[in-house]
């Protein structure tokens, strides 16, 4: 009659574990290494689809610049040079700005202030807005603090962005009396 073997019969302390795991390891590695050679002449007499024997077409980069899949024709001088590179136009890729509305010469000196006042708005960042106040641009404001900028009116004072409200993710801006905007909108 045989006996079967079950795993509750089967007992290993910490010590024979560890060296089960180191033979098993060092089975693998002899296994990957010894096996080796015989896979590279394997995979060496494959078949490879689409290899190209040769050089290809030889072709006159200089008189023909669109031999190249690269190559892209530029006119002259379109081409800037690194030290005229402007950081505020790199700036502009990663942060796009509001778009600025084109001031008419003949607009008043209230009515250009009252644009820049609309500018100075479209260009702030709404976080988050509560009961109380709201985050705009990374710091809180409660309702009537002043924002902390300042545009000219025109005339010969300045005119301070203040928090006048805040609701469904939006916050209400106020510049000056005649100014008032909602800025905002929290997904």
């Amino acid at each position: 009659m045989r006996r079967k073997l079950s795993f509750e019969q089967v007992t290993l302390d910490e010590g024979s574990g560890k060296v089960i795991a180191i033979a098993l390891a060092a089975l693998i590695a002899c296994g990957a290494y010894f096996s080796g050679p015989v896979m590279k002449k394997k995979l060496a007499a494959s078949p490879i689809y689409g290899k190209v024997d040769g050089a290809g077409v030889d072709v006159n980069v200089v008189s023909n610049p669109q031999a190249l899949p690269a190559a892209i024709g530029l006119p002259p001088g379109s081409v800037k040079d690194a030290s005229d590179v402007d950081l505020e136009d790199l700036n502009e890729i990663f942060y796009p700005s509001a778009p600025v509305a084109v001031v008419d010469p003949s607009m008043t000196a209230k009515a250009k202030a009252q644009e820049a006042i609309r500018r100075a708005i479209a260009q702030l960042r709404v976080d988050a807005v509560s009961r109380t106040g709201a985050f705009i641009m990374g710091r809180y404001y409660g309702f009537g603090d002043k924002l902390g900028i300042r545009i000219p009116d025109g005339e010969a004072g300045y005119v301070d962005l203040v928090l006048a409200g805040a609701s469904n993710g939006k916050a209400l801006i106020r510049g000056g009396a005649d100014v008032e905007q909602w800025i905002g909108n929290i997904k």
